[in-house]
C-alpha cells in the first residue's frame, strides 16, 4: 500500500507486516549562537545586537554590565542571561519591567547557573522568566 503526503489515510484489519516510513524529518534542532563574557574591574559595558541570543555571563571578578538595544529596534528579540558566579551582578542599562508597576536595572542573584531571559514588545524590555 502506498500513502500519498498528506493525504487521510484510515487503516483497518490486521496487517502483520505493516509499517510507516518517512523521507522527511519530522524535527529539525535549532541552534543558536552562544556569547560568553568574562568582565573585568575596568570592562566598560557589552553592547548587545540582533547576533546576540544566549549570553553566559562569568561574574566571578567583576559586574556584567550589558548595554540593551532601543526596545523600538528589537521587537520580538529574546536576550537569555546565564550568570555563572556567585559574586557580582548582571547590570543592564534600560529598566527591564518585570510587573505592569514595577522594573529593574540591577538583577543580583545568589547562585550560580542563574538564567534571565528578557523580551522586547517593541516598547518595553520584559522579564519573561528567570
Amino acid at each position: 500500500m502506498k500513502i500519498n503526503e498528506g493525504s487521510g489515510v484510515t487503516v483497518t484489519g490486521t496487517y502483520p507486516n505493516f509499517s510507516i516510513k518517512t523521507a522527511k524529518p519530522v524535527a529539525t534542532a535549532l541552534t543558536l549562537p552562544v556569547t560568553s563574557y568574562t568582565p573585568s574591574p575596568t570592562s566598560g559595558a557589552y553592547s548587545l545586537g540582533n547576533n546576540h541570543h544566549v549570553i553566559f555571563a562569568n561574574t566571578a571578578n567583576a559586574n556584567a554590565n550589558f548595554t540593551l538595544p532601543a526596545p523600538s529596534s528589537m521587537k520580538g528579540k529574546r536576550y537569555t542571561f546565564i550568570k555563572t558566579s556567585t559574586n557580582n551582578s548582571l547590570i543592564f542599562s534600560r529598566g527591564i519591567n518585570t510587573a505592569p508597576t514595577a522594573s529593574l536595572s540591577k538583577t543580583n542573584y545568589s547562585g550560580t547557573n542563574i538564567k534571565v531571559t528578557i523580551v522586547s514588545t517593541g516598547t518595553n524590555w520584559w522579564k519573561i522568566e528567570n
